[in-house]
């Protein structure tokens, strides 16, 4: 009986450091590489560990969205404005970038940030009318590629 307690005691730890690794939206810190298209989620580092000067991207939000919801007819396709915190070479800014659904826009989808350029391509979930979106639940798909 006491094996029991201490293989149960033993599960739980593991299960907790585990759950103290995640955030609370279940994102955890990831790497990638150059060229990759990766999701980042609120408040989860994903570190491009290219050489001696690592580039990390974190979402802190998403603002203004204004896409229009896939359950209704729009005029204007409307825009999402993910708010990214990136780290190069020892300084961190705070840049919102603009998606529009529209190919065609004038918007600003990337940002320059040393010798990379980090392009947003696309933020979900989808919206739908009658739903409202929770700040943990947003994906914002990016791709860095080098100048």
């Amino acid at each position: 009986m006491k094996t029991y307690h201490i293989a149960y005691l033993a599960l739980l730890i593991c299960v907790f450091a585990q759950c103290k690794k995640a955030d609370r939206n279940g994102c955890q810190p990831f790497n990638f590489n150059l060229n990759d298209t990766v999701e980042l989620c609120p408040n989860a580092d994903a570190t491009l560990n290219n050489g001696a000067e690592p580039l990390v991207i974190r979402l802190k939000s998403v603002i203004d969205d204004s896409r229009c919801p896939v359950d209704a007819d729009c005029i204007w396709a409307g825009l999402a404005r993910p708010i990214l915190l990136i780290t190069h070479a020892g300084t961190a800014l705070t840049d919102t970038l603009e998606l529009m659904d529209d190919p065609g826009n004038a918007y600003t989808d990337r940002v320059k940030v040393g010798s990379y350029t980090i392009k947003v391509t696309d933020i979900r979930p989808e919206t739908h009318a009658a739903q409202t979106i929770a700040a943990d639940d947003y994906r914002v798909k990016v791709q860095v590629t080098q100048l």
